[in-house]
């Protein structure tokens, strides 16, 4: 800028000096010669200033080529920084998604390992429980063919015990506490099987010696002690127990209901 407003004044004074030489020559006034030597030194100076803008400019045009160059070096830099940035944002996201599915994974393995330890444990349960299954159910077989076995045995005493009695009995009063106790099985088999004739159960009392109260006192004691068995045995899950039960004591019920339903004829 200094360099531009020093121009003007050389320019103006190269003028001057040019108007002085031309009337120099025109009217021979003044010395030509100094005039010409001031002239050359002006533009000497002017070319000298003239040179000085123009290395000036060509700095100034260097300075901004090479500005312009490093501009778009940094544009190019800025680009790729921008493009690494987000590169690097990328590959973060990727790295804490890559993070998150190895922690997910862990903990899905570890769940796994959890799950197959819960289902081995229950596999065992279960296996003891078959076992124990197993074991009732072979306990059971065994008892109720052991049941059975002894309830055909019964079945089979007491035919057979039905027969002596029917023998047994005699026609007198008996004084023995087991002659007695006979006598008692004896009506209550009877009554069992001919509940439906009366006459039957008339003739029995009135062979013999046992009152109608005490056989009803004893079969009353019989229902009692098998009701405490049905308690304990409905506890204890027996069912076919409980089932037998049931019917011994519905067969006493129903011989006490013939007793007392004939006990009118017996007097």
């Amino acid at each position: 800028m200094q360099l531009k407003q020093s121009i003007l004044p050389l320019q103006q004074r190269i003028q001057h000096l040019v108007y002085a030489h031309s009337r120099a020559l025109f009217f021979r006034k003044g010395n030509v010669n100094t005039i010409r030597t001031d002239i050359l030194k002006t533009m000497i100076a002017l070319k000298d200033v003239q040179n000085a803008i123009h290395q000036c400019l060509n700095k100034q045009l260097k300075f901004k080529t090479e500005g312009l160059e490093k501009l778009d070096q940094w544009k190019n830099e800025q680009q790729y920084l921008s493009m690494y940035i987000r590169e690097k944002e990328k590959s973060d996201e990727n790295f804490k998604l890559i993070s998150s599915l190895v922690q997910k994974k862990d903990k899905l393995a570890q769940e796994i390992n959890e799950t197959e330890i819960k289902l081995a444990e229950k596999k065992n349960d279960l296996k003891n429980i078959l076992n124990h299954i197993e074991e009732l159910h072979n306990s059971f077989g065994t008892r109720f063919s052991k049941e059975k076995s002894r309830l055909a045995e019964i079945s089979a005493d007491e035919t057979r015990f039905i027969e002596q009695f029917k023998k047994l009995i005699p026609h007198s009063n008996q004084e023995k506490s087991r002659d007695a106790l006979r006598e008692i099985l004896f009506i209550l088999n009877i009554l069992h099987y001919q509940r439906d004739q009366s006459y039957g159960v008339a003739r029995l009392f009135f062979y013999s010696s046992c009152k109608v109260s005490e056989i009803i006192n004893i079969i009353d004691k019989g229902l009692l002690r098998l009701r405490d068995l049905t308690r304990i045995v409905n506890n204890q899950h027996l069912n076919l127990l409980y089932i037998a039960i049931g019917y011994e004591i519905e067969a006493l019920n129903r011989t006490r209901r013939v007793i007392l339903s004939t006990e009118d004829k017996f007097i």
